[in-house]
């Protein structure tokens, strides 16, 4: 299996009630490949187009020694967030903001992962990458938010339901399916998005539940008692651990089942917690 990432690297810096925590390389694509090192190994061919400014070449080396083919723009800005992290919410501030990642793709890939952290591929760009794909996984993150005022607020698209379209999987978390749906309850909204693209998958997750739904299926799991302090990159691990388990089974329910506890058992490892991990399904 050849694996395509795309999106640009961040420097995080996190706060947890109002304590520094650490500052570290982040965004989707370093949590996507943290991800399928960890789960997979080098069972399979990793690609990844990027944006890299001075601050991640020691990052990139890393890469290079690890067997991962990097295709590299250079950049003298990148993404710097700082994460502040209380009673289990997350507001996201911005001190840098990367270009666009102007690419080009030359080969066919069996799953690419689109993981943007702030509009950095553009609409186009992603219709050349699913000519390019047998199957595409998006993150919604990075193309609903935009930076204003050092803040990061959501807005909707134009191109969203062509997105949606163009995408065998979608992620987002709890609080962008509340505002593209208007829905506060999980079924209601993987219900309404399902409705915009009938042929997605859709999967919401917060820290506590995950939900995917098709045309036929719904399925909600529950991670019960289990409060992390910090949940950065889950959502883009769980991502790819489904889209590459359900390019190989074709099973969703399967794939979903396999994909959050591999986060959970991650997110243990992050938090330094032992605590177990425990998997309660609600099939409809």
């Amino acid at each position: 299996m050849e694996i395509l990432l795309l999106g640009n690297p961040t420097i995080d810096k996190i706060y947890v009630d109002g304590r520094f925590i650490r500052e570290s390389i982040g965004g989707g694509i370093y949590y996507s490949l943290e991800a399928l090192r960890e789960t997979y190994g080098r069972r399979y061919k990793i690609t990844v187009i990027t944006a890299i400014s001075p601050h991640q070449y020691s990052w990139l080396s890393t890469l290079h020694r690890s067997g991962i083919e990097i295709i590299a723009y250079p950049s003298t800005l990148t993404n710097v967030f700082v994460l502040k992290y209380k009673n289990g919410k997350r507001r996201i501030y911005i001190e840098e903001k990367s270009p666009p990642l102007i690419f080009s793709i030359d080969k066919m890939y069996d799953v690419t992962i689109v993981n943007p952290v702030m509009n950095e591929i553009l609409s186009y760009q992603l219709r050349l990458t699913r000519i390019k794909t047998r199957f595409m996984a998006i993150d919604i993150q990075g193309f609903i938010r935009r930076y204003r005022d050092k803040f990061i607020e959501y807005y909707r698209p134009a191109y969203l339901k062509d997105l949606f379209r163009f995408s065998n999987v979608v992620h987002m978390n709890d609080d962008e399916a509340q505002y593209l749906t208007g829905a506060s309850r999980f079924d209601e909204q993987v219900k309404k998005l399902v409705g915009l693209s009938p042929n997605t998958i859709f999967i919401v997750s917060s820290p506590e539940h995950v939900a995917m739904g098709t045309q036929s299926l719904y399925e909600y799991i529950e991670v019960p008692d289990i409060r992390y302090p910090d949940t950065t990159g889950a959502g883009d691990y769980l991502l790819t651990i489904f889209a590459v388990e359900l390019y190989r089974s074709n099973d969703p329910m399967v794939s979903l089942v396999r994909a959050t506890k591999k986060t959970q058992e991650w997110l243990n490892r992050k938090n330094a917690s032992s605590r177990p991990v425990t998997l309660n399904h609600h099939r409809h």
